[in-house]
């Protein structure tokens, strides 16, 4: 199969880089290997880093209890917070090597770089969170990711016959009547939404659809899907990508290292059929492990999520614009799926059914159970989910919607 990504795509690996870790020169941003670095060092150096880093962490943890002293007080002291960042500000590789080494940054990194990438965008000291890669620092989409989209696509498709759809209306229909009953308190209420509204409860309905004689994994009809692991790239088709959530008043910016727009990756995808599905009652559903329905059905769901994609975002002209490209590029056998960052609360759930076919028992129900989670935060039932994860420029102008691709055989 063919993979091509349309938009920045973001697949974490739960790390975060530091400017301790890196070296921006220009759009240039130089990852070190930090062993050899230390190699790099003279034993007097590498002394001497240690000493400047400890410094550096305990006039920061001064000026810390120095706020917190004024917080006590009831005094508000700007200059100490200028101060603290400030400080927190020296924890840079560039700044050692030029002040403390008397060396040139860029030059030097050379001699231990790890990786290299493209950086547009000013970083903060928080730095950027790292994309996926093999041992060898090359990105790569795991095959479980994937997958996941597959499975997701599947289910959604599945709820579009009356049987199935009705057994999504059920668990909605229970779910607001858990809410609205006056004789569960508040606490019992959100202790029913977490339980029927959670993980568990979508996998339970997901064991309905998917599962036959066992309702465990080893009867899961995707277990007859197989999905390796994307081919890896060089580190050249990554890129450090400002993104922002909209929708919320918090400071959302984030940046992010993503596989840039048109890479394109290969993976292996095939499917068992076997005297197995009869065993395990799957028989009837024989029909999902063809590979032409397997992309119909993302290219259903893909023209869904980007349906209501184009409604949020209603009045955006730059976003609007990138998801008609994106409904262009969609193609029964050439559908999109979406990965990684970016997906929100409709790109991971199965939610975007009832959404679509009866937003009333939608909105009487998630939106009013997540309120009873987060009761201070002031959510609008014919809004939610409220927030879009994009991608954004240094004036923090829109750009693209993240996580895009396209599959097709080949």
């Amino acid at each position: 199969m063919k993979l091509k990504t349309l938009t920045p795509v973001h697949i974490g690996n739960g790390e975060s880089l530091k400017p301790l870790s890196y070296i921006v020169d220009g759009h240039v941003l130089t990852v070190l290997h930090m062993s050899k670095f230390f190699r790099l060092l003279t034993p007097l150096q590498r002394d001497y880093y240690m000493q400047w880093i400890n410094q550096i962490l305990r006039d920061a943890a001064q000026i810390e209890e120095e706020i917190a002293q004024t917080k006590r007080a009831g005094k508000h002291n700007p200059e100490l917070f200028r101060q603290k960042s400030f400080e927190e500000g020296k924890l840079s590789l560039g700044w050692f090597i030029e002040n403390k080494l008397r060396q040139d940054p860029a030059h030097f990194a050379q001699k231990c770089s790890a990786y290299q990438i493209d950086c547009t965008c000013r970083l903060r000291r928080d730095g950027f969170k790292t994309h996926l890669k093999d041992i060898q620092k090359r990105p790569y989409i795991p095959g479980s990711e994937i997958k996941g989209a597959l499975r997701t696509s599947i289910l959604h498709d599945m709820l579009q016959e009356d049987q199935e759809y009705k057994m999504l209306q059920s668990a909605y229909l229970e779910l607001k009547s858990t809410l609205n009953s006056k004789e569960l308190d508040f606490k019992e209420k959100k202790k029913q939404f977490k339980k029927m509204a959670g993980p568990q409860e979508e996998k339970g309905l997901e064991r309905n659809l998917l599962r036959g004689k066992e309702k465990d994994a080893k009867c899961d009809l995707l277990k007859f899907v197989t999905i390796g692991d994307t081919c890896a790239k060089e580190s050249g088709c990554l890129k450090i990508e400002l993104t922002k959530a909209l929708g919320t008043r918090r400071n959302t910016k984030m940046w992010l290292e993503a596989i840039k727009p048109d890479t394109k990756f290969q993976f292996q995808l095939s499917t068992l059929n076997n005297f197995s599905l009869d065993v395990l009652k799957l028989k009837e559903k024989e029909d999902w492990l063809s590979e032409g329905r397997i992309l119909r059905a993302c290219f259903q769901r893909a023209k869904d999520l980007l349906q209501e994609e184009k409604k949020y975002f209603s009045g955006n002209s730059q976003i609007l614009g990138e998801i008609d490209r994106l409904e262009r590029e969609n193609q029964p056998s050439a559908p999109l799926l979406r990965l990684g960052a970016g997906q929100g609360f409709l790109g991971t759930t199965i939610n975007l059914k009832m959404l679509l076919d009866d937003s009333q028992l939608y909105e009487e129900t998630i939106p009013c159970g997540v309120k009873l989670l987060k009761p201070r935060v002031n959510i609008n039932p014919e809004k939610f989910p409220k927030t879009r994860r994009i991608a954004i420029d240094a004036q923090e102008n829109p750009v693209t919607l993240l996580g895009w691709v396209k599959i097709e055989a080949g």
